[in-house]
């Protein structure tokens, strides 16, 4: 359907859809044990397929190539760094998330920024690089005026820095 319309996002999304399906299997509410329906029953989560998940990834960034598809390209960019972080290749992982803030920054979607920024948070809690005062910008993200419901989450869990803060040690003040 969208490869007959020539429909390059909508190529791009399908392709995304199944890599992070792939990325993380275990996210259908029948795997978090939410029964849906009378008679089903929970099944166990499935390894994540981080192979398939990256071919899906780079079947989606070539369905963007040569279009002007910024905030697709960099939503892309965002799942690339995240499998180039689970293989531990981090800068890679920090090059994509560059490429993705700037994606995103080029057609001013906060809301894409801030998620990057988030990201890049993790990256950096996981190589246990994590700066300090990160919690106050992070609230300081969920006062703009662009996608309120997606900010809001990041500013009022940063105003308790404890949320934000797991390396052991007393949250910044």
């Amino acid at each position: 359907m969208h490869t007959d319309a020539g429909d390059a996002i909508g190529i791009a999304n399908t392709w995304m859809f199944e890599g992070d399906w792939s990325a993380a299997p275990g996210s259908s509410p029948e795997t978090l044990g939410l029964v849906l329906a009378d008679g089903a029953t929970s099944v166990a989560a499935p390894e994540p397929d981080y192979g398939k998940a990256m071919h899906a990834y780079l079947q989606a960034a070539q369905a963007l190539a040569g279009s002007d598809a910024r905030s697709a390209t960099a939503a892309v960019d965002l799942r690339l760094a995240f499998l180039a972080g689970r293989s531990g290749n981090f800068e890679t992982q920090r090059e994509q998330l560059a490429l993705s803030e700037r994606g995103y920054r080029e057609v001013g979607d906060a809301a894409g920024t801030h998620l990057v920024t988030v990201h890049r948070w993790l990256a950096d809690l996981a190589r246990g690089d994590f700066i300090a005062g990160a919690p106050r910008r992070a609230a300081r993200m969920g006062q703009g005026t662009r996608s309120r419901r997606r900010d809001c989450g990041v500013g009022c869990n940063a105003r308790k820095p404890h949320l934000l803060h797991r390396s052991g040690t007393a949250a910044p003040a």
